[in-house]
């Protein structure tokens, strides 16, 4: 989008980009699970998780003038629905592992390390194929090698890209085997 100035003329300065490619009719926990899982390290999310759900509730009635009959959801809805949006968003970033192992071959000696990424790409990556975040992966990581000449802050991309789909592997397992169980069953995920 591009600036406007006081009279209300388009100017040459970006004012906003808008990422529109995931737009859709949904759950507002769809929107809450993308941007934790793709923007958020494994920390920040599971301490946002901790308070979001209830504060976008809380702030649902208020928007109903504290009229909670009015809400469309109750508090157990959407934590389910978040879980459902969850899963779904750390299939897409363990996607992008795909795309960080091979870094994690040049930066991490431990063979038993790289021999769990791999694991885990092996297991995951049929699920993950067909997602557009793979495509997209290939335009960003080339980027950061061709930008970056030290070779430390490259290693700390791949790694943090790494530890990133471990930790959203890690919850979603902590899911299936859980509260989700159903699906782990029904669809052997």
């Amino acid at each position: 989008m591009w600036a406007l100035d006081e009279n209300g003329d388009v100017q040459n300065e970006v004012a906003a980009l808008v990422d529109w490619h995931l737009m859709h009719e949904g759950s507002p926990m769809s929107d809450l699970a993308q941007f934790l899982v793709l923007c958020c390290d494994g920390i920040v999310r599971r301490q946002a998780e901790t308070f979001a759900i209830e504060y976008y509730y809380e702030c649902l009635i208020e928007e109903f003038n504290g009229n909670i009959s009015k809400v469309p959801y109750t508090i157990e809805q959407l934590k389910k629905a978040y879980n459902y949006a969850y899963l779904t968003r750390a299939l897409y970033i363990i996607g992008v592992m795909e795309y960080f192992v091979p870094g994690i071959e040049a930066h991490i000696k431990d063979e038993s390390i790289k021999a769990a990424f791999y694991e885990s790409a092996y297991n995951y990556a049929y699920l993950t194929r067909a997602l557009y975040i793979i495509g997209v992966m290939e335009y960003f990581v080339p980027g950061i090698e061709a930008h970056i000449n030290d070779e430390s802050i490259k290693a700390a991309f791949y790694e943090s890209g790494a530890l990133r789909s471990f930790h959203a592997l890690q919850d979603a397992d902590k899911l299936l085997q859980g509260e989700q169980n159903d699906l782990f069953i029904k669809f052997g995920l």
